[in-house]
């Protein structure tokens, strides 16, 4: 019971932008749709919530990227241990009395924790923090170009930066495209597929895109799993 409640937490609860706001809805659906909207919203910021933490107290590369210092390790993964109890409280206690509830006690939870890491943290390695997690969320192996359209199918991100789905759907079959090329093709061309997907975007959301994911980070031989990070194993 234990087990497959924290599996389902780590699936469903378990990667954070605090506070997208969603964009103003028309008065005929507003009523409708704003509470699946905000449902959305708070899994997007409690699973990158959490994802930030695994990859700050789990991956040592990140680590060293954000230059963390033994207490604030420390202090992360007392945080993470904490996280992760509060969130299988919340789930098992209101899972019978309804998803309004459950959901208000969530979003207390997430909005003290993130507290606490702004806390240990400088605002500095917060911030790519952050914008490490948003990267990792990209499938292992994939070119940065996909990894920015994976950005944008995000409902929660398209809002934020007002960019409808047809674009994104163009955008993506023009990332299958070029990835076939990247296959075949030097590093060099990953670059011009970058400007190629992303031209089509108006030059303020390719800012807005650029600071949000910031510069690309090697993970190295490592990647996510279902229970933090773990080393791949190459050597077969």
């Amino acid at each position: 019971m234990c087990n497959a409640l924290r599996l389902f937490i780590l699936i469903a609860f378990g990667l954070t932008i605090s506070s997208w706001s969603l964009n103003a809805q028309s008065p005929q659906t507003a009523g409708a749709e704003q509470p699946k909207s905000d449902a959305k919203s708070l899994q997007w910021d409690g699973n990158l919530l959490v994802r930030e933490l695994q990859l700050a107290v789990g991956h040592p590369l990140v680590a060293t990227e954000l230059g963390l210092l033994p207490y604030q390790l420390e202090q992360l993964k007392e945080l993470q241990y904490d996280v992760q109890n509060e969130i299988t409280t919340a789930v098992r206690e209101y899972s019978r009395v309804g998803a309004e509830q459950r959901n208000q006690q969530l979003q207390k939870v997430y909005t003290t924790a993130r507290d606490a890491v702004e806390r240990v943290l400088l605002p500095r390695q917060s911030q790519r923090l952050r914008q490490l997690a948003i990267q990792s969320t990209a499938p292992t192996g994939t070119a940065s170009v996909q990894a920015l359209v994976a950005l944008l199918q995000n409902p929660m991100i398209r809002d934020q930066l007002g960019v409808d789905e047809g674009t994104v759907k163009n955008l993506a079959e023009k990332a299958r495209q070029e990835n076939e090329k990247l296959q075949q093709e030097i590093q060099s061309l990953r670059e011009r597929a970058h400007q190629a997907v992303l031209g089509e975007l108006s030059p303020a959301v390719q800012k807005q895109i650029n600071d949000m994911v910031g510069q690309p980070f090697d993970f190295g031989n490592y990647e996510m799993g279902r229970n933090g990070v773990f080393r791949r194993n190459d050597d077969k």
